[in-house]
């Protein structure tokens, strides 16, 4: 008896895959960027809302900051500086709401605030008034403006 070789090889009938090929590779970057499309819209339209925000938060500050202003005046002054011929004094504010000097305010203002005497009930104890404030420099697009009340003995909301 004549023994046979045994072959410990097993056969493939096909060839061993070492790689990707460029289909699957294809495949595969649509797929992603299929899922990562969407979330960059998505990103994109945050930091818009982001930035609303933080605008209209600041826009908030300096009306906060005017009031105390204007509640600091003595009522008269008040009452005198909302009637002259020019109008009232502007107020500017840098970005994040600095106060900035008249003569800072040249190039770096990014919101302006005055007032302006506002329909109200009439008497000689009480003035309404309306903020008015503009922003973004340097063509102050949008404005939000804050009616408030000032009293001669104090400020009511």
């Amino acid at each position: 008896m004549h023994a046979t070789p045994i072959s410990l090889k097993k056969e493939c009938s096909s060839p061993m895959r070492g790689a990707f090929t460029l289909v699957e590779i294809v495949i595969t970057l649509g797929i992603v960027s299929f899922c990562i499309i969407p979330m960059v819209g998505v990103l994109v339209i945050a930091l818009n809302q982001s930035r609303i925000a933080q605008e209209q938060t600041e826009v908030a500050l300096i009306a906060q900051s005017m009031e105390a202003i204007l509640g600091g005046m003595k009522f008269d002054d008040l009452i005198s500086s909302l009637s002259t011929p020019t109008g009232s004094p502007t107020y500017n504010f840098g970005e994040g709401g600095r106060s900035l000097s008249t003569s800072a305010a040249n190039g770096a203002s990014f919101y302006r605030c005055s007032y302006q005497k506002s329909a109200g009930p009439a008497s000689s104890d009480q003035v309404s008034v309306t903020l008015l404030i503009e922003y973004p420099a340097p063509g102050y697009g949008k404005q939000m403006s804050f009616p408030k009340s000032f009293f001669r003995y104090g400020s009511q909301y």
